[in-house]
């Protein structure tokens, strides 16, 4: 459908078309008839030169028009939508280890809970699986093979994925902590003076 051209000052020619466009909604009529209902219209307050008029209405971004209450829904709701920002964009930052991982992932679900959002298992734990690091994403296959996602929570997940955990960081270079056995205390304290210094 072509878009109207609607000249300056031929506003019968706008509400014409704009009444013929509501005729062929479903309910059309009623949009019509109410075309303001029950509420006056609003006043629009007449400025001065001098300044601002007394009966002007407070905008949105007057401190006046809100309430307290107004103040603290609108903050919820900024934080509930930073959450789910949050919760969207999540992602296994490279270089980090399953366990940062995990735990970052646990603290973005325990905010979704406290603001009210339900997610369940599946897409959790697909959610956690799909944004693992590259070299996760072979066990990540693996389990979405032979587990049944729905039936265990990211908990059992993560331990379960920690057991390939030696394989993923061989396959990183991570270096293991060499353990230094010693039977000699004196040697342990030697060790320590050494590695203080």
């Amino acid at each position: 459908m072509r878009i109207p051209l609607l000249y300056r000052g031929e506003y019968s020619q706008w509400r014409e078309r704009f009444m013929n466009y509501l005729e062929e909604q479903i309910d059309g009529e009623a949009m019509i008839n109410s075309q303001n209902g029950d509420q006056p219209l609003p006043v629009i307050a007449q400025m001065s030169l001098a300044g601002n008029a007394k009966n002007a209405p407070l905008t949105l971004k007057d401190p006046k028009f809100w309430t307290a209450e107004d103040k603290k829904t609108r903050k919820i709701d900024h934080r509930k939508a930073v959450i789910l920002y949050e919760y969207e964009t999540f992602k296994a930052i490279e270089g980090e280890q399953l366990l940062d991982t995990y735990l970052r992932y646990l603290q973005v679900i325990n905010d979704l809970k406290k603001c009210g959002y339900k997610k369940d298992n599946c897409e959790l734990n697909y959610k956690f699986l799909n944004n693992l690091q590259p070299k996760w994403k072979q066990y990540g296959t693996l389990m979405r093979q032979t587990k049944n996602l729905m039936d265990i929570n990211i908990d059992a997940l993560y331990n379960i994925l920690k057991q390939n955990q030696g394989d993923v960081n061989d396959a990183l270079g991570y270096k293991k902590k060499a353990v230094v056995v010693t039977s000699d205390p004196l040697a342990l304290v030697a060790e320590k003076k050494n590695v203080s210094k």
